[in-house]
């Protein structure tokens, strides 16, 4: 505790690296153009009992992830978790707002926002904006809010995801449909990852993850 004391007065940073409790054995996929598109990983204990699997890919619009399980022969994603994050909200909203998730056929929920939770920047406004950095920022700049995470069991798979934004009178003022995930790139993905990481659990190759904490 001293040590971190002067270091704080001094205006240095100290770093505390801990190794994880448990073991990680993983594999990532990527998009045509080498960026990340999504990762498979499996948990085990030090003595490599098995823990979870789990799989995860990012959208354009969206983050969504599934624990994985041996059905039937099978590597089968269920309990699957949605992460919109931020969502764009017309400059001309009146708050409260209500932002309404409907999913396929599966799932329907709203959200009621009483006032922004962060600024997006609207790509569509900056070819138009000018004046200084912070000028040409506050031009781009439209209210945010942040959508919780949705939890369901069969939201792997869903060909279906709006949204829709409602003033406080109840006047639709904005609605848009997410891009549609590759289901068939990462169902091969998943049917070919996992084998591949049990082979690398019975190597007992798997190796842990290190968590790194910043005293600023």
């Amino acid at each position: 505790m001293i040590s971190i004391a002067i270091l704080m007065l001094a205006g240095a940073t100290q770093t505390i690296s801990t190794p994880s409790e448990t073991l990680f054995c993983d594999q990532i996929l990527r998009s045509d153009d080498g960026v990340f598109y999504a990762s498979a990983t499996v948990e085990v204990s030090r003595t490599y009992d098995s823990i979870s699997s789990t799989v995860v890919a990012n959208e354009r619009d969206y983050r969504i992830s599934a624990n994985v399980e041996f059905v039937d022969g099978q590597h089968t994603p269920d309990r699957t978790e949605l992460d919109i994050g931020t969502w764009r909200i017309p400059r001309s909203a009146e708050f409260p707002v209500t932002v309404t998730v409907d999913i396929d056929t599966l799932y329907s929920s709203d959200f009621v926002f009483a006032k922004p939770d962060a600024q997006v920047i609207d790509g569509s406004l900056l070819a138009e904006a000018t004046g200084s950095v912070n000028e040409q920022l506050r031009k781009v700049a439209v209210p945010g809010v942040n959508i919780p995470i949705i939890t369901h069991e069969r939201l792997w798979g869903v060909r279906h995801i709006m949204l829709r934004t409602k003033n406080r009178d109840g006047r639709l003022i904005d609605q848009r449909t997410l891009k549609t995930a590759n289901w068939g790139k990462l169902a091969a993905f998943v049917a070919t990852a996992f084998p591949a990481l049990q082979s690398h659990v019975k190597a007992r190759a798997c190796h842990p993850v290190t968590r790194v904490l910043v005293i600023d």
